[in-house]
């Protein structure tokens, strides 16, 4: 039977989702908003990575 210890795969995923929440809706960034369409593309990219980030360690747990 697997280890069934789900904060292995739990506390880096949230921690990961609340840094990306966090700067989304932080006024600081890598491109200001303020660039018309670059500046939310920085903000969806750090969402997209953070998901891709998310299914590859539910794999990685899943396939232990």
């Amino acid at each position: 039977m697997k280890n069934s210890n789900k904060s292995t795969i739990l506390l880096p995923t949230v921690a990961a989702w609340f840094t990306s929440a966090a700067y989304t809706v932080s006024p600081i960034d890598l491109i200001p908003d303020i660039v018309p369409v670059l500046g939310q593309l920085d903000d969806l990219f750090g969402i997209f990575v953070v998901g891709l980030f998310t299914i590859y360690a539910v794999w990685r747990y899943k396939t232990r």
